[in-house]
């Protein structure tokens, strides 16, 4: 291989690698924001939406368990409060987990 593609392909894997980088920090900052809203929710329709935004953004990193135990959280307190829509998209999560 020459010179000059070897510097390509070195490119092209810190681009992608840098990507990957500034993907995972938008998250754990928009993970450290929905675990804010969470602390201060009350136990409404809200929490159940934030708890399901969590398991979506768990599963970006691939922070499975983590994932799973806040779809958990999410299933019982969305039949708790009868809200089948937010009960739905938490085992439509779950599933992908």
């Amino acid at each position: 291989m020459n010179k000059g593609i070897r510097i390509l392909v070195f490119l092209a894997v810190l681009f992608f690698c840098r990507l990957d980088l500034c993907g995972q920090t938008k998250t754990n900052k928009t993970i450290d924001s929905l675990l804010t809203v969470l602390e201060s929710s009350k136990e409404d329709t809200n929490k159940v939406n934030t708890l399901n935004e969590l398991v979506s953004q768990y599963r970006v990193i691939n922070t499975l368990d983590i994932a799973k135990e806040y779809a958990e959280r999410s299933i019982q307190l969305a039949g708790t409060l009868g809200y089948k829509k937010g009960k739905a998209n938490a085992h439509l999560l779950s599933g992908l987990i």
